[in-house]
């Protein structure tokens, strides 16, 4: 898509921008995507459960989560998904493979992580998952905005200097 758009006539500095713009956009059909979904699901699941009612009750726990969460997920998303489509344009395959690599530990990993702070605390994972949340702890409130802030902006301006230096390949 860069190599296209740039022999194409396009600058970096629009190509930058209407990646960004793509993958927002992208990102947010998603998210309205998943609140049709979870509003759907609300209307429905009246009909579909209707001998246990607890099964309902966690059911509802997921729509806060979904609008007071949303918009900084969407900000997440869009701007780790161009970060990952700038590395791997701009390192290649191999930076493709690394974040393959990353992206199967972490889904891998993080359910492990996740039982072993409950089951075994004591063990290597769930010392790594307590320590996870001794992080996530701190960066709550203000110190988690104003961290992200900064991450979010770092970020991006990394990603529009690897655009700007990135060669185009016919």
């Amino acid at each position: 898509m860069f190599d296209l758009e740039i022999s194409m006539g396009s600058t970096r500095r629009t190509f930058f921008l209407s990646y960004l713009l793509v993958q927002a956009l992208y990102n947010a059909g998603n998210y309205i995507l998943l609140v049709l979904l979870v509003l759907s699901e609300k209307k429905i699941r009246s009909f579909l459960i209707t001998q246990d009612i607890t099964v309902g009750k966690k059911a509802e726990l997921i729509w806060p989560w979904t609008i007071r969460y949303g918009f900084p997920a969407l900000l997440v998303f869009t701007i780790v998904s161009i970060l990952f489509g700038t590395l791997w344009m701009y390192f290649g395959k191999v930076a493709g493979v690394i974040l393959w690599i990353l992206w199967m530990a972490l889904c891998l990993g993080d359910p492990n992580i996740a039982d072993a702070v409950t089951d075994a605390p004591d063990s290597i994972l769930g010392r790594i998952g307590l320590g996870i949340a001794g992080i996530a702890n701190f960066f709550t409130g203000t110190i988690g905005i104003i961290t992200g802030i900064i991450i979010f902006v770092v970020v991006l301006v990394a990603i529009y200097y690897m655009v700007q230096r990135q060669m185009v390949k016919f």
